[in-house]
């Protein structure tokens, strides 16, 4: 949330001469207008505004236009689908959208709300004139819902910025003015335009997934409600997902996977049908781990999970819980493959009671930390 400490922060960070302290302060404080800055000020605010907010500079979560003869900052999708992952926020759509009639005129209408994992929560509306044509009535009506998730982000975290769904309905909104993407250096003065080393060179890959960003996420797919949620949250990870390794990617497909079985309604499993009397004289043959009990069976990549062996091997390549659970939610149905999952969940969370482990992979329940061994 930003501050007025922040804005002054944002200030210093912006003017490099004390004496023009005051021109910029008149301008950009009092009036909200940046105009005033130079190029090298306005690069400098735009990325202390991005500190301050934790924001990734890389992924222009801000740009600049022209609104009523001034020139202001407003947030783009980036800046909403970003502080939305960082901040854990879950939004859902709670009306709409729909076609409401206001004064005989016909919009499309939604209301989010906005929740943090404090508990507190924000709704803001969201409105948009129908347009001619299933298409664009198709378009609108996402668009619609956008608006109102973009709006509650805004409204629940106290963020006083125009949002990029807001400009296209205002007439005076007009000649857009894209963001910063460096700082001058103080000595670029003495170089000629065609000598500009920045000038061709490739924008720098955005920073890897770091390790709290990564368990932030999982979280929060942990803390989807119904499939709905499920899908908002994995579109509104979608920055993290295109940062991370390929081992996150892998962990964050198997822990939404794992919590869309779980969310996923099951039948009732069929009472199995009782065990034929072995003839006369025949002794059963006991099943060995190479033994084919399960034909057909495979992972997701097509690895053959068809015998305990194979089993086996598979669970010990999974290195997180959610990863096993989702594994046994596919093939639960695998002779001794429920025993397999608990012994590997025990030898991941260091639980030392099994039905403990059977309970979390039946219902999702999670290990505590008095449920551990000492």
């Amino acid at each position: 949330m930003m501050t007025r400490d922040n804005d002054n922060d944002n200030l210093a960070l912006a003017v490099g001469d004390a004496r023009d302290t005051e021109r910029v302060a008149a301008s950009l404080v009092m009036r909200g207008d940046i105009s005033a800055l130079t190029p090298e000020e306005r690069a400098r605010y735009y990325l202390a505004t991005c500190n301050a907010l934790g924001l990734n500079p890389q992924a222009q979560p801000f740009a600049f236009l022209r609104l009523n003869g001034k020139e202001v900052m407003y947030a783009t999708r980036g800046a909403t689908d970003q502080l939305a992952a960082i901040h854990r926020l879950t939004r859902e759509i709670i009306d709409g959208p729909k076609v409401v009639d206001i004064a005989g005129a016909k919009l499309l209408y939604a209301v989010c709300r906005a929740t943090h994992p404090s508990g507190r929560s924000e709704t803001a509306t969201a409105a948009v004139p129908i347009p001619q044509g299933a298409e664009a009535i198709a378009n609108a009506v996402m668009k619609t819902e956008t608006k109102a998730r973009r709006r509650a982000t805004m409204a629940l975290l106290g963020l006083a910025l125009l949002d990029e769904s807001e400009t296209d309905t205002i007439p005076e909104a007009r000649g857009q003015v894209p963001a910063p993407h460096r700082i001058v250096p103080s000595d670029a003065s003495d170089a000629m335009p065609d000598e500009d080393p920045e000038r061709d060179a490739e924008p720098p890959p955005p920073p890897p997934l770091s390790g709290p960003e990564h368990r932030a996420a999982l979280e929060l797919l942990a803390t989807a409600t119904d499939l709905g949620t499920l899908r908002s949250h994995w579109d509104d990870l979608a920055p993290e997902t295109r940062r991370a390794t390929e081992a996150q990617r892998a962990e964050l497909v198997a822990a939404k996977d794992a919590r869309k079985a779980q969310l996923t309604p099951q039948p009732p499993p069929e009472d199995p049908p009782p065990d034929a009397t072995p003839p006369r004289g025949r002794q059963r043959r006991t099943a060995g781990p190479q033994t084919v009990d399960a034909p057909g069976a495979q992972t997701t990549r097509g690895e053959p999970l068809e015998t305990r062996a194979q089993r086996v091997a598979h669970l010990a390549q999974l290195g997180h819980a959610l990863a096993v659970r989702a594994s046994w939610l596919r093939h639960r149905e695998a002779p001794g493959y429920t025993d397999a999952c608990i012994a590997r969940v025990q030898a991941l969370t260091g639980c030392v009671d099994p039905a403990v482990v059977r309970r979390y992979l039946q219902q999702g329940q999670p290990v505590t930390e008095g449920q551990r061994a000492a």
